[in-house]
C-alpha cells in the first residue's frame, strides 16, 4: 500500500468544540469520571468479543493509534467479520479475548493512515462506506452527506481505487447506504430504503467485484432502525448489521443484525479507550426481537 500525503487532514478539521460553558463543564465532569474508573479495569483475564469501531485517523493521530493499537493487542486479538459473526451465532466458542474493529463513513484518512497501521500489524479491519459519495457525486449530494456526517469542515472520502486497494490488502469493505440515510425515518418508503440499502450494497460489489457482506447502519442507535429496516436489510442479503450502542455480547442470543459496537476516537485518552475496550459501561443486552 502507498498512502497518498498530498492531503493535509487535522483533527481540528473534525471536531466541533463545544461552546457553552455548560457543554464543556459536561465535558471535563466525563473526562474526570472516566479517568477515574479507567484506574481500575475490568479483568481482562475473562473470555469475550468486543466490538469496536471508529470513524478516523487524521494525519496528526497516527502515533496516538499506533499507541492504541499496541495496547489493544496486549489485551486480545483481533478477528475478521466473519469469525466474530461466528463467534456472535455461538458457531464458534468464545475461548479467549477478542476484537472485532470497524470505521464508519469512509474517511480518505483511514488510507492514509489507519490501513498502513493495521496493515503492518496484520490487523483486520472492515471500513463501512457510503457508496453514493465514494466517486463523482453532486455537489448538492456531497453538501448533504457533509450536513449528515457532521464533521466540522468539509473531508476528503476514499475513492474506489483506494477502497479496491484496501480490498485487495485484505480488508473488507461493507456497507453504510448510499447516502449515510438515517433507516428509521424513511423506511416506510419502501423504494428509497431499498435504494439505500440495496443499492449500497449493489454499488460496492460492482466496483470491488466482490460480495458485500456486511452493514452498519448510519447513526447506530436502537432509534436509528426498525422492524421495516432491518427486514430490508436481511431481505437485501447482508449476514449481519452493526450498530453503536455499548452491550454485552451473549453467543447464540445477540441478533446477529443488532451487534452492538464500542465508539472510540484516537483523540481520547488512552485509558478511557481500554476502558471501554474491556466493557466499561456496557450493559446486558435488551433489544428489540427483529
Amino acid at each position: 500500500m502507498k498512502p497518498e500525503m498530498d492531503r493535509r487532514e487535522t483533527f481540528a478539521d473534525s471536531v466541533r468544540t463545544p461552546t457553552s460553558s455548560r457543554a464543556r463543564l459536561r465535558q471535563a465532569a466525563r473526562g474526570g469520571f472516566l479517568t477515574l474508573r479507567g484506574m481500575a479495569l475490568p479483568d481482562p483475564g475473562s473470555r469475550f468479543l468486543r466490538c469496536l469501531y471508529s470513524h478516523y485517523v487524521f494525519d496528526d493521530q497516527r502515533r496516538e493509534f499506533q499507541t492504541l493499537i499496541r495496547a489493544l493487542c496486549d489485551i486480545g486479538a483481533f478477528v475478521p467479520t466473519e469469525a466474530a459473526v461466528d463467534m456472535i451465532s455461538g458457531k464458534t466458542p468464545i475461548d479467549g479475548r477478542y476484537f472485532h474493529l470497524s470505521y464508519d463513513d469512509g474517511l480518505g484518512c483511514l488510507y492514509r493512515n489507519a490501513a498502513p497501521v493495521l496493515d503492518a500489524q496484520g490487523i483486520p479491519a472492515i471500513f463501512f462506506v457510503n457508496s453514493a459519495v465514494a466517486g463523482e457525486t453532486s455537489d448538492e449530494a456531497r453538501h448533504a452527506w457533509d450536513c449528515a456526517t457532521g464533521h466540522a469542515r468539509p473531508l476528503s472520502v476514499m475513492s474506489w481505487s483506494e477502497l479496491k486497494e484496501l480490498n485487495t490488502a485484505g480488508f473488507e469493505i461493507g456497507a453504510h447506504t448510499r447516502n449515510h440515510a438515517r433507516l428509521s425515518t424513511i423506511s416506510r418508503d419502501c423504494a428509497h430504503l431499498k435504494d439505500e440499502v440495496r443499492g449500497c450494497k449493489k454499488e460496492i460489489e460492482a466496483h470491488l467485484e466482490q460480495e458485500c457482506r456486511y452493514i452498519a447502519w448510519p447513526y447506530g442507535t436502537v432509534a436509528d432502525v426498525d422492524v421495516d429496516s432491518i427486514r430490508e436489510i436481511r431481505e437485501a442479503g447482508f449476514e449481519a448489521a452493526f450498530g453503536a450502542y455499548r452491550m454485552r455480547i451473549s453467543p447464540g442470543s445477540t441478533n446477529p443484525f443488532m451487534i452492538p459496537r464500542h465508539h472510540f476516537e484516537p483523540q481520547w485518552p488512552l485509558r478511557h479507550t481500554l476502558y471501554f475496550a474491556c466493557g466499561g459501561m456496557e450493559t446486558p443486552t435488551h433489544l428489540p426481537p427483529w
